[in-house]
Parts: structure tokens; sequence; C-alpha cells
């Protein structure tokens, strides 16, 4: 991909960011859709997965369970980033916009599993810090992968 996006005589460069980004949206839209059907996407669903409910019989998820979704959460949202701010370099929006995108982006991306070991540990409001930074993660996700796509649809590229 780095190929493509640093050579601009490349003739499918257009295409392919114009594909990976439609794509990217359908990425954007099966994440909310899984959050909200494994009961992981609201405050109060993303407690009761991790601590559980005595009431109705759901079990505590275990230290190793919640590890290895921090783990394949991590991988995922940095190669998701790293995609997208790889091609937003090559658009013309400032300098500083692009280092804000980034620091948040990595803010967000590590506070959505830092939540998740705040809720099992200490306490259960880490729920809303966790619903927060994921929005605004898929929020920045959306921005970017708009910026993006407008900037190779009207040849604003670098």
């Amino acid at each position: 991909m780095r190929f493509f996006v640093q050579h601009k005589k490349s003739q499918f460069i257009n295409l392919l960011v114009v594909l990976f980004s439609f794509s990217f949206y359908l990425f954007l839209f099966f994440s909310v859709w899984l959050k909200i059907e494994s009961n992981q996407f609201f405050p109060s669903d993303l407690v009761v997965d991790i601590k559980g409910n005595p009431e109705e019989f759901i079990e505590p998820k275990e230290l190793v369970s919640l590890i290895e979704q921090i783990h394949i959460e991590l991988f995922l949202n940095l190669l998701a980033f790293l995609s997208l701010v790889g091609i937003m370099f090559r658009t013309f929006i400032s300098h500083t916009l692009k280092i804000l995108i980034v620091f948040f982006g990595f803010l967000a991306i590590v506070l959505y599993p830092l939540s998740i070991l705040g809720i099992k540990f200490l306490s259960v409001y880490f729920g809303y810090i966790g619903f927060i930074s994921y929005v605004f993660l898929l929020f920045l996700y959306f921005v970017v992968n708009s910026i993006n796509l407008i900037s190779f649809l009207t040849g604003e590229i670098r």
C-alpha cells in the first residue's frame, strides 16, 4: 500500500484507495454490529459482560479471556488506524491536524483496553470511559476515512 500511496505515477492508486475506503466503512459497520450483538457496546452491557451478573446467572469473564480480547482489539485497531493514517499523510490537510488525529487516535486505542481492565479491577465507571473512547475512535476512523476518500476522489494528494 505504501508504494501505491507514495508514487503518483501509479495508475491504480485512486481505485485502490476508493475500494479500501468503501471496505473500511463496511468494517466500521460490522464492528459496531458485533459489539452490539455480543453485548459489549454500551457501558452497562460491558460491565455485565466483564463482571457478570449473579441474578441472571452470567459468569464473570476470566482474566485470560480479557487479555486475549484486549490483545486482539489492540492489534486490529492499530492496524486499521495505521492504514488510515498512512494514506492520510498524503492528503493536503494541515500538519497540526494530522498530529492531533494521530495523538487522539492512539489515545482512544489505548484507553478502551485499559477501561476493560479498569472495570475488572477498579470500578464499573470505567465502562463509560470505554464507551466514550470506543465511540470516539469509531468517529475518528469515519472522519479520517472520509478525508482520504474525498482527497483521492478530488485529486488533492501529494
